[in-house]
């Protein structure tokens, strides 16, 4: 086992979550009134009690983050959203540029089979809510790729030197049982297999650490290839024993943690929600007020004479016997203290909803839902670029931190386990130093409706262009040859999104071309055999003795 020991494991942990508790307060907060079924941060709940949902009469803040969540997974992640590109060095390959290709359509395929859609709709959940998510891959046993998440509060991180997190610290709740099957009796510790024995103890939950962090090069057994001793540290620790139960690692980072914009210093991030906590303590403060001003109007208050007999019915069809020799309307029972004014209440409550819908762009997600007519193709390129306006600072930090780490990792967990087909042999590269062969992670492009939207920017200016030039085309046709049309056509259809299928190979290419030259000289020597015929007849109708003469000359 490498030089790990399960203390300093455990202080480190210690330490890295006593610098997150004030960051563990705004997350309970956070989720009292946004993400009510995550509540119990810094408070204890089992899901057998009330509790979750106490803090809330108004979910209008509930709704703009899942209206965000499933809008940010449908313009991001749905369908087929990145593509592979070969790297610098063989952008001018033809073959390595369609093997990357392909590689990324395979990956789409598996991504497709696994439980990628349900994770990261999960992770966007919290990283709209809490500004912070977690998301972990992993080779699974029903599909290639198992994705994971942790919940805020039971997750802790730290930064590098460039700002990126490379440095995880998971909470897992476990039971002996739990425990001794995923790590076997003979790696854990007495006290876990006492309880594991027990009958009355073996449920009992435990603490147990992951710790997932680059190595320590003085940790590391040069030229091993022994887990303990790969780049990546994975390590796990029972937190009371401090007894490591799997001390293992990853040749690339398996978790990724994404934040929705940085706020100060501090790993952890800033979104909506905290923009809007306020707003939405006020919402639900003013929907707390209308439903009791509403339960007053319904049973209002009421005054009773203390010299009426018998009892009050105030139910309906209820009967209250009066004394009918009582003339004084002062001696009847009447409503008391139950005016208000519920249309005032009504108008804040829309500004404010529209404040949470702004700050989670709400509009952005249901515009094209919302549109009331039928609107051209350049109208709907227009208003997306004017709304994504807002949205790109967080889209491209999602990218950076999330989407590009994710598929690095899908390439090199596919291309380990032998799922692309055999690459051509530019696409492999050697290490310069040691002589070890290579292949190159792709260069990655994003091809989501946000990236697509972005994207068909260009081609609209190309629509734009050619409106203008078609009528000069058309009059000057010599004008046309400066424009480069095959990588127009080229160019418009990736940024369209087209599927590799639909385009031909370069080899396709180049042979249709090859015969595009070939059928061209034919035809030209047809033409030139029938105007050369054409004018020998011509020639022999007006004068047959030139015609011998020109015969023999040939001849």
């Amino acid at each position: 086992m490498a030089g790990e020991n399960g203390r300093d494991e455990i202080a480190e942990y210690i330490q890295v979550k006593s610098l997150a508790k004030t960051w563990e307060t705004l997350w309970q907060d956070l989720a009292d009134y946004i993400m009510p079924r995550k509540s119990a941060i810094t408070e204890r709940k089992t899901h057998d009690v009330e509790g979750w949902t106490d803090s809330v009469f108004n979910n209008d803040a509930v709704h703009a983050n899942n209206v965000s969540a499933a809008g940010s997974y449908d313009y991001l992640f749905a369908g087929r959203f990145f593509d592979c590109e070969p790297p610098q060095e063989l952008k001018d390959k033809p073959r390595a540029k369609r093997w990357y290709r392909e590689c990324a359509e395979r990956m789409i395929a598996d991504l497709g089979g696994s439980n990628f859609q349900t994770e990261i709709h999960e992770a966007l959940l919290d990283r709209g809510g809490f500004g912070t998510c977690h998301l972990h891959l992993e080779e699974g046993e029903k599909s290639f790729y198992q994705f994971s998440n942790a919940n805020v509060g039971k997750f802790y991180c730290e930064e590098d030197a460039e700002g990126f997190v490379n440095r995880i610290w998971i909470l897992w709740e476990r039971t002996a049982c739990q425990i001794v099957e995923q790590f076997g009796e003979e790696n854990c510790p007495k006290e876990v297999l006492t309880d594991y024995r027990d009958v009355q103890k073996k449920h009992n939950q435990r603490n147990v650490i992951q710790s997932i962090k680059p190595r320590d090069k003085s940790k590391r057994k040069s030229g091993s290839l022994l887990a303990d001793s790969k780049e990546i540290a994975s390590i796990w620790t029972d937190e009371a024993t401090k007894h490591i139960f799997r001390n293992s690692g990853y040749d690339d980072m398996p978790s990724f943690v994404s934040r929705y914009l940085k706020w100060g210093s501090d790993a952890y991030g800033y979104c909506p929600g905290i923009e809007i906590l306020p707003t939405a303590k006020q919402l639900n403060f003013i929907e707390m007020v209308m439903d009791a001003q509403a339960e007053v109007t319904v049973f209002p208050r009421m005054l009773w004479p203390s010299n009426m007999p018998g009892n009050i019915n105030v139910y309906a069809g209820g009967v209250t016997l009066v004394d009918p020799n009582n003339s004084s309307k002062q001696d009847y029972p009447k409503e008391w203290m139950t005016a208000g004014r519920l249309d005032e209440m009504d108008k804040r409550l829309e500004r404010k909803k529209q404040a949470i819908d702004r700050a989670y762009h709400v509009d952005l997600f249901r515009m094209l839902a919302q549109r009331d007519r039928d609107m051209t193709a350049r109208e709907v390129v227009e208003r997306v670029a004017e709304k994504l306006v807002n949205f790109s600072p967080t889209y491209g930090r999602i990218t950076t931190e999330l989407v590009s780490p994710i598929v690095q990792r899908m390439f090199s967990m596919a291309l380990k386990a032998g799922r692309f087909s055999e690459p051509p042999p530019e696409v492999v590269q050697f290490n310069k130093f040691t002589g070890d062969g290579f292949i190159p992670q792709p260069k990655i492009t994003y091809i989501s409706k946000i990236a697509l939207a972005l994207r068909a920017l260009q081609n609209r200016n190309f629509q734009e262009y050619m409106s203008i030039m078609t009528p000069v085309f058309e009059a000057f046709p010599n004008a046309a040859i400066g424009v480069n049309w095959e990588q127009i056509s080229k160019t418009v259809g990736e940024n369209s999104g087209l599927p590799v299928e639909f385009m031909h190979t370069e080899q396709v290419i180049s042979d249709l071309k090859e015969q595009q030259a070939q059928d061209a000289q034919m035809e030209q020597a047809t033409q030139a055999a029938a105007m050369g015929a054409k004018a020998a007849k011509d020639a022999s109708a007006v004068n047959p003795a030139k015609l011998e003469g020109m015969m023999g000359q040939m001849s």
